[in-house]
């Protein structure tokens, strides 16, 4: 599988198209190298159904850009005798990308907004990095990114490729955030690597709701997997859709040592807090139609006075019939739990029904969720959900 960082490079249909010398023609009558390169050369543009629009250099190593996008509309139910019942129509995001290469192509770019804004970023940035190629299979990514922490919340650059309306409580819960800080990943053959430091946790719940970007203190994440295909987290998409015939697999693991200041921990914001997030994850799919994954997640705070252990799992198995000439049909059950110390505990168990028209480029899903909750010192409640989601990717 395409690593990530180049994805926006390659096109599965080109159209070519020239454009009259004297384009690209800066303020004061001289040509910029790259845009005389790119309209002079003859520009290549091409356009891929859920994938973008591209507009290359006729040496795309120059220059290349993809423009793409999504919309994601959903309605949501929720009812119980413990609960007020809520119903909302909305948006679960509804975002812009850029991506492609610049000068060669060890130089890479991507950047996603999302107007409806999900809590992820600061205001509807999402994505923002560049990186850099230093040598065969070994890139450095800087900005704000997906810091490889869990394998649910790193499946895709798009945050679509997941066979639920919505992510488990347990992926939510320890791996909900992006960062901004520096990723060094690696690739040999079939193992990944990546280490990296950051100023903010991608691991672990935001008091805020937000990502927190203003912290002197740095986070430090390390992990691994291997995998059939000698693809990482981030190329990992949910679900048996393609029926390859061939079983294909990943398995890992990511360790977080952060320095943020814990919003479990009643202890001043001066105080020294230490919190280390460990998820192990696999996930397998047959080739014929079955996929399953799971991850467990295990978090410690420490202040040096009080010290907290936070523990949460889920297990997904779906199965999806094989892609013909109309919609393609799938069905998907998951259980997820945490265990929240000092807080108490939340399940769940979902039930979710996908027809994908092309694949998770364009798709509804129907998700039923059974939802339990039971505070330390509280009542204890129980509700359902019902979800649908409308995915269009351009």
């Amino acid at each position: 599988m395409m690593n990530p960082i180049r994805f926006g490079l390659a096109v599965a249909a080109t159209a070519s198209l020239g454009f009259a010398n004297g384009d690209g023609v800066s303020k004061d009558g001289n040509k910029a190298p790259l845009l005389d390169n790119l309209f002079n050369g003859g520009a290549k543009v091409s356009y891929t159904p859920g994938a973008g629009m591209t507009f290359a250099a006729q040496d795309a190593s120059a220059f290349s850009i993809n423009i793409s996008g999504q919309v994601q509309p959903g309605f949501s139910y929720a009812w119980g005798e413990d609960i007020t019942d809520f119903s909302s129509f909305g948006l679960k995001t509804t975002r812009l990308r850029f991506a492609g290469n610049v000068y060669n192509d060890d130089v890479t770019y991507f950047l996603q907004l999302d107007a409806a804004d999900g809590g992820e970023g600061a205001g509807n940035l999402v994505d923002a990095w560049a990186a850099w190629r230093v040598m065969d299979g070994i890139n450095v990514r800087f900005g704000q990114q997906k810091m490889r922490s869990s394998l649910q919340a790193d499946a895709s650059l798009s945050d679509t490729d997941t066979e639920m309306a919505y992510n488990s409580i347990a992926t939510a819960f320890f791996a909900s955030r992006r960062s901004t800080g520096v990723l060094v990943e690696g690739n040999s053959g079939n193992i990944n690597w990546h280490v990296g430091a950051m100023n903010n946790s991608t691991a672990g719940f935001e008091a805020t709701g937000t990502q927190v970007n203003e912290s002197n203190e740095l986070d430090f994440t390390f992990g691994a997997n291997y995998s059939s295909d000698g693809g990482n987290t981030e190329a990992w998409s949910e679900g048996d859709l393609d029926h390859s015939g061939a079983l294909s697999y990943i398995v890992g693991a990511n360790l977080l040592v952060g320095n943020d200041q814990s919003p479990f921990i009643a202890a001043p914001a001066t105080a020294d807090n230490d919190s280390t997030t460990l998820n192990i994850y696999a996930g397998a799919k047959t080739g014929s139609g079955i996929a399953v994954q799971a991850e467990l997640f295990s978090r410690s705070d420490d202040d040096g006075t009080n010290e907290l252990d936070h523990t949460g799992f889920y297990a997904q198995a779906s199965y999806t019939l094989a892609p013909g000439q109309g919609t393609q049909w799938g069905g998907v059950a998951r259980v997820s739990s945490i265990d929240i110390d000092g807080f108490g505990t939340q399940s769940e168990f979902a039930l979710g029904l996908n027809a994908y028209y092309h694949k998770h480029q364009l798709k509804t899903q129907v998700m039923l969720t059974f939802a339990n909750a039971d505070p330390d010192g509280g009542a204890e409640t129980d509700a359902t959900a019902l979800d649908v989601l409308f995915t269009l990717m351009f």
